[in-house]
């Protein structure tokens, strides 16, 4: 089966979790127990996201400068607010993808809904007073809400506590490790 083979895949390479893990599209019954799988993707993404963010807060300056040049330093500031949505971006992405691999469109989009209207009300409100950065200011606030929304609805719906979502449990640190430390001998080859 479907799931199967992701799950086969990302044994073998560790670094496709998250990849694999978002990209069902299409329902499949195997998914409708992939919570598991879930979790730990949003676990391993809110980790790696903020390492992103923080390489982003220290080196997105200079990475703007070398790559654009210093007339797009102004860019900086907007791009600092939107990665504050990054995360609850992530939440969005990784649990509508799983909805729509269990077939619960109407849910989705009732969520998404939601977030949409959040986003058009803000954007009247912040652009006029702030321009670009109200734009960014909406985005963010309408991010937050989807993230939040998915994320409410699913530690809701499938029993998790909250604290599932961001603390690795000693067996999950253990198999983390395993798995890293695999990929570190197969690159050491």
């Amino acid at each position: 089966d479907y799931a199967g083979w992701i799950r086969a895949i990302r044994g073998k390479y560790p670094h496709a979790h998250i990849l694999l893990t978002t990209t069902i599209m299409a329902h499949s019954p195997a998914w409708d127990d992939a919570i598991e799988e879930v979790t730990m993707s949003m676990k391993v993404n809110f980790y790696l996201t903020l390492l992103m963010i923080l390489g982003i807060l220290l080196l997105g300056r200079p990475v703007i400068r070398i790559l654009a040049g210093a007339e797009y330093l102004p860019a900086y500031p907007v791009t600092v607010m939107l990665i504050a949505g990054i995360i609850p971006m992530s939440y969005f992405k990784i649990i509508g993808t799983l909805l729509l691999a269990q077939g619960k469109k109407g849910v989705y989009l009732g969520m998404l809904s939601a977030s949409v209207l959040v986003n058009i009300l803000c954007n009247m409100l912040t652009i006029p007073l702030w321009g670009k950065m109200g734009a960014a200011v909406a985005s963010v606030v309408s991010y937050a809400v989807a993230g939040l929304v998915f994320l409410g609805y699913y530690l809701r719906t499938y029993s998790i506590p909250l604290s599932a979502v961001f603390v690795f449990s000693p067996a999950e640190k253990a198999k983390l490790m395993s798995k890293l430390g695999a990929v570190k001998r197969k690159l050491g080859k």
